[in-house]
């Protein structure tokens, strides 16, 4: 827990040193997480990430997926998440919950053992866009889902 802790302080005095900014770094068993006190940016990997309350309620999240990595800025949230469904029934999910968060569909692309789905959305005066990575992974043959939702 000291070396954690030192190597915390440490990651954090670099970085105002680089930047001039005030961070507050976690490190964690197998991950770690960083956020920028002024900007609210945010980045997160690991085994146990946490979704940041902020995070955009329209990006639909599979059920029971575990989320590996998050980041959230100004004009930019990312997710992965990871679960053991078929990559095809999680497509199916997709394609249905985007309708229901309001997303219409503007691209596909089957590439064999990666889909891509593309969203679009108008709220506000303000264009979204929603892009779902889905594919496989070659370690542990668990579906990656990769969503990126840009203003």
């Amino acid at each position: 827990k000291i070396g954690e802790k030192v190597a915390e302080g440490m990651i954090e005095g670099a970085v105002k040193k680089d930047s001039g900014k005030d961070v507050d770094v976690d490190l964690k068993d197998g991950g770690f997480s960083f956020k920028d006190e002024k900007t609210g940016q945010v980045f997160a990997m690991g085994d146990e990430v946490k979704i940041p309350d902020n995070f955009p309620a329209d990006v639909p999240r599979y059920p029971g997926a575990t989320p590996k990595s998050v980041t959230l800025n100004d004009s930019e949230a990312s997710l992965m998440l990871e679960t053991e469904e078929k990559a095809d029934k999680v497509v199916e999910w997709y394609k249905e919950e985007g309708k229901k968060q309001g997303w219409e569909a503007s691209s596909t692309f089957d590439g064999g053992d990666t889909k891509i789905l593309g969203f679009e959305k108008e709220a506000d005066g303000e264009k979204s866009a929603l892009n779902i990575t889905i594919g496989t992974n070659d370690e542990d043959q668990k579906v990656v889902i990769v969503l990126s939702r840009s203003r």
